[in-house]
């Protein structure tokens, strides 16, 4: 019986240690579990903190300067104001054997030119050697003569009564001619010339500075003379307003209104600071 009652003894104490044993490990996991979400909890950022506080910026406003709209043909209007009916033309008029007109399509376009040249605040010049008065020009790198038997750079322009042009690279032979009368902005000083841009050219020249009359800075181009060299017809032109022009005069070329020699496509300036355009 003693032996039988120790078993028993033996039995009981093995699964005290036992439950000991288990509750123990199964108290040492939960702690271990509820330490692990405590610090996974620590560590997960607050959205709160994610979101900064938004900053007042001042955005700095640039000004654009404005620029006015540049004028088209279509924006020029013209109105008829004949002055008087002799020699007077209609747009379109018969002569000998055939039909002339007037192209106030091309009129409308140098007209919107001669406008849109105008808006900035430049500097006019002119350039001027009527009758060689400012000493003729030297003779130019290249020439030839022309049908009158007269020195004139390759482009056709004679030395006579003309300009000498300089590169600016090059101010002691003169490249080319520039004639009497042309209109041009005088962009600045270079020693004793004069740097120019004829509204003709793109490109810029040097020029002695006793071939060029300065303008006045109230200088306005508002009559302009239209001559039609192959149609040999003239019309005349003021400008009233911004893109208004009125006609008070157009006539025929049949009472030697020209000048026998030949004219050249260009824009000149007379001395009453009128534009004419051949």
């Amino acid at each position: 019986m003693s032996g039988i009652h120790e078993d028993v003894e033996s039995d009981y104490e093995l699964k005290c240690i036992f439950m000991k044993r288990f509750f123990l490990f199964a108290a040492a996991a939960v702690c271990m579990v509820l330490a692990g979400c405590n610090g996974h909890q620590g560590h997960t950022p607050s959205f709160v903190a994610q979101v900064s506080e938004p900053v007042d910026t001042v955005v700095p406003v640039v000004e654009v300067p404005f620029r006015e709209k540049l004028l088209t043909a279509a924006d020029v209007t013209l109105t008829k104001d004949l002055l008087y009916d002799t020699y007077t033309l209609e747009d379109t008029y018969p002569y000998k054997d055939t039909v002339r007109s007037f192209k106030w399509d091309v009129i409308r376009n140098c007209l919107a030119y001669i406008e849109n040249m105008q808006r900035d605040s430049v500097k006019w010049v002119v350039l001027q050697n009527y009758k060689n008065l400012n000493r003729e020009a030297p003779l130019v790198r290249k020439f030839v003569r022309n049908a009158y038997r007269r020195v004139a750079d390759t482009l056709g322009v004679e030395r006579y009564q003309s300009v000498p042009l300089y590169l600016p690279g090059d101010t002691l032979v003169p490249e080319r001619y520039g004639r009497d009368g042309t209109l041009a902005y005088l962009l600045g000083e270079e020693g004793g010339f004069s740097r120019i841009l004829p509204i003709t050219l793109e490109d810029e020249w040097l020029v002695p500075r006793r071939y060029l009359k300065l303008l006045a800075d109230s200088t306005v181009f508002n009559h302009v003379i239209f001559v039609d060299r192959l149609y040999q017809n003239i019309a005349t032109l003021e400008r009233m307003d911004k893109g208004e022009w009125k006609i008070p005069q157009r006539q025929d070329g049949m009472h030697r209104l020209m000048h026998r020699k030949r004219r050249w496509a260009c824009i000149y300036c007379n001395r009453r600071n009128r534009a004419w355009s051949f």
